[in-house]
């Protein structure tokens, strides 16, 4: 690319983008437009062979910098990479390559031995378009392959409920075992008593325990009224204090002395576990 020149036979200014053995002219009227001009078909051409990898970096990156919390980031960065093809130029991507991954991934056995959840791939197809969107913004592509994509299938409203009987015999296993000191019982009671989310029960500190365990503190979450203040239950409040006990206030109630707590599919395991021992859903 070279230029601006000055073209006085039509009184303006002239950059000249060569692409292989061709080249052509684009005009401006003034010497400062010529120069805003070139400065961008010098960045499209720059970001011509950008691969997912590199964008998916600098995007996340920049989410991190607007204060997305670290569990968020790494979910976002953990089903970006799995669905992506990596190392296909942004540039490359079709609308119709964007609906067959889609569709492909409507089909996916997941982990659990399934046809992946409407809910689950919702949620992919969501993640990926604010990725695409983001990749206009920053002038990476022109328009987003993902922007017509519809979601399919319809997600369950709401998580499946015990009853009241099944909720008294899941007690009775989770009482038993919390007296045995099975971290996991306790962990899955703090649910059952407090319904509380996972991530509200793994990141509690033992600061967070107060009153002599009778209050457990909610200080920020995943919505804006995640804040809040529980009164915990007499049956509860003893298994939560044996955990408490003789341990530095900034340390995690549960994990024992791990720096960072436990993944979401711990939690989901105990539950699993517990209801299987109370035969149960």
């Amino acid at each position: 690319m070279s230029g601006p020149y000055y073209d006085a036979n039509v009184n303006s200014y002239r950059v000249v983008v060569f692409e292989g053995t061709r080249r052509k002219s684009v005009s401006s009227k003034t010497r400062e437009e010529a120069l805003q001009l070139k400065a961008e078909i010098e960045r499209e051409l720059q970001n011509t062979d950008i691969r997912v990898a590199a964008a998916l970096d600098e995007f996340l990156a920049e989410r991190q910098k607007r204060g997305l919390k670290e569990r968020s980031l790494a979910t976002l960065d953990y089903k970006l990479r799995y669905f992506l093809p990596l190392e296909q130029p942004l540039k490359a991507f079709t609308p119709e390559q964007a609906q067959e991954l889609y569709e492909a991934e409507t089909e996916r056995i997941s982990r659990f031995g399934r046809v992946m959840r409407a809910q689950t791939h919702h949620s992919v197809l969501r993640m990926t378009k604010l990725f695409f969107r983001w990749a206009v913004d920053r002038k990476y592509i022109r328009d987003n392959p993902f922007a017509k994509v519809k979601p399919i299938g319809k997600a369950n409203s709401g998580k499946e409920q015990l009853r009241i009987d099944e909720a008294r015999r899941l007690t009775q296993v989770l009482v038993a075992a919390a007296q045995k000191g099975e971290e996991g019982a306790i962990a899955t009671f703090c649910q059952l008593l407090l319904g509380l989310r996972s991530s509200e029960v793994l990141l509690r500190k033992v600061r967070d325990l107060d009153d002599d365990g009778r209050v457990l503190w909610i200080p920020s979450g995943k919505t804006h009224n995640a804040r809040r203040r529980l009164e915990v239950p007499e049956a509860l409040r003893p298994f939560l204090l044996s955990l408490a006990v003789g341990r530095p206030a900034e340390r995690l109630l549960f994990g024992g002395d791990r720096e960072q707590p436990y993944f979401h599919i711990w939690l989901w395991r105990q539950v699993k576990k517990y209801c299987q021992r109370a035969d149960l859903p």
